[in-house]
């Protein structure tokens, strides 16, 4: 071989930070519309009727978008038995001849009306339509068949005899869904994993609809399991609704409490509490998650005051008289039981979130959603920064340059007061050349939050000798 002078360029030689999202999540429920287990991504409150149509994904969608929530990867997960297609309950008129089916799956409940606005057979006559008391459409021409937006429901029209009294003006009717059996353990494990095979890169999801502590224990199962792999990700649940139909609020609390007694779950948090959006209620999961995403650094606290009141309307659940059914107390056992719960503050108004929680018990380092988002996040960075040295060189050279690269993102973390300090440490004393094998220590301690602030104030008196 001839003299030359031979480059070899190197890679991952300027520690650059890693180019994951953080805040970047993922929404699983029941929905309208949308194929079960087909990732999509939302960005826009417009655009979620047309994606998934009605249901509880759907409000969920909103929610975490209207919170904060600049992109989320929504999938509608497949519902269990039980959904159904109502027969149309008629309001006719007489002579009418004509006849209406209706056909089609259901995952939510939903109700559908139409109004027959012009009398005629198929192309002639007119109606109109909603779903769920909503708005009313424009003038629509009867067809032979007709695919109500947003829901997974055709209608047929049938011509009677005459023709022109098929459909008369003023006749109207109404289709009722049923909900199917969601949010089955299998149901939502098949979701998430068809987004983690994405490779979206999420940070968490947020399970919309009531879970039970059977769905949370399988959860961190997945967690565990997607840990193992280099793959790090928490969840937020939602309990059960409150029933005031066979629960008073007491016994709704006791029932949360007993979930959650027998349950430590460091990469799960439960939201047991409701809110007021509009003129709606329902679980503050949707609104966690987005205003979650949307904080300004992965280490704030969802409490944190400063960042203002959530958007919502208020708390719930309400009573006869539209107040709050939870008091102080409901809220302070909820919250000393690790469930991350909502009040307000005398003197300031608005919702706020009273402490994101971990519902893991009192001797986890991991109870804080903060921390749990911190460890992780530094998890995928030290992993990454590792994987450079796979099958370099592990003498005391290389283990030195394994040692900064593994503590350079922590180091930015601690310059952008993400977390208060780092310490990397290669313990001395190991068989590398036997083994193979290198043991890397870290430290990290998270930023001090002041959840409660004393302060001593009285007179003083500067004439006093």
């Amino acid at each position: 071989m001839l003299p030359d002078v031979k480059i070899l360029q190197q890679d991952g030689q300027m520690n650059l930070p890693s180019e994951f999202q953080a805040g970047l999540f993922a929404q699983i429920g029941l929905s309208a519309l949308g194929t079960p287990n087909s990732p999509i991504v939302m960005v826009d409150s417009d655009k979620v009727a047309a994606q998934c149509g009605t249901g509880p994904l759907a409000a969920a969608l909103r929610d975490a978008l209207k919170a904060g929530a600049k992109m989320i990867v929504a999938t509608r997960m497949a519902a269990g038995a039980g959904g159904e297609v109502g027969a149309p309950a008629w309001d006719q008129v007489a002579g009418s001849t004509g006849t209406v089916t209706a056909a089609g799956s259901s995952t939510t409940i939903q109700v559908i009306e139409v109004e027959f606005l012009s009398s005629g057979g198929l192309n002639e006559a007119t109606f109109r339509w909603r779903l769920n008391g909503g708005a009313w459409s424009d003038l629509t021409t009867v067809q032979a068949s007709f695919a109500v937006p947003g829901t997974s429901v055709t209608l047929a029209f049938a011509e009677g005899d005459p023709i022109e009294d098929s459909f008369m003006e003023g006749a109207s009717l109404s289709v009722t869904t049923t909900a199917g059996v969601g949010n089955t353990i299998d149901a939502i494990v098949a979701a998430v994993e068809a987004v983690i095979r994405g490779n979206y890169g999420v940070e968490y999801f947020h399970i919309v609809g009531p879970t039970d502590s059977s769905v949370w224990v399988a959860l961190q199962a997945v967690a565990d399991g997607l840990k193992a792999k280099g793959t790090f990700v928490w969840f937020i649940c939602e309990t059960a609704a409150f029933d005031p139909e066979t629960q008073t609020i007491d016994t709704f609390v006791q029932a949360r409490l007993a979930e959650a007694v027998a349950v430590s779950l460091p990469n799960v948090a439960v939201v047991p509490s409701t809110v007021i959006v509009g003129s709606s209620e329902r679980n503050a999961g949707g609104i966690l998650a987005g205003w979650i995403s949307g904080l300004p650094k992965l280490s704030t606290e969802p409490g944190e005051v400063a960042q203002g009141p959530l958007p919502v309307d208020g708390i719930g659940p309400l009573d006869a008289n539209g107040d709050p059914l939870l008091n102080a107390g409901h809220i302070t056992l909820l919250d000393t039981a690790h469930f991350t719960t909502l009040g307000t503050y005398n003197g300031l108004g608005g919702v706020y979130v009273m402490g994101g929680r971990m519902l893991v018990d009192n001797a986890s380092d991991y109870r804080w959603i903060h921390w749990r988002r911190l460890i992780d996040a530094c998890s995928r960075d030290v992993r990454l920064a590792g994987l450079q040295r796979i099958q370099g060189d592990a003498d005391e050279i290389g283990l030195e340059d394994l040692r900064v690269r593994c503590e350079a993102p922590l180091k930015r973390k601690v310059s952008e007061r993400v977390m208060y300090a780092a310490r990397v440490t290669i313990p001395a004393g190991q068989d590398v050349l036997s083994t193979g094998k290198v043991r890397v220590k870290i430290g990290i301690t998270p930023m001090p939050k002041a959840r409660e602030i004393e302060v001593e104030i009285g007179f003083v008196n500067p004439f006093a000798g």
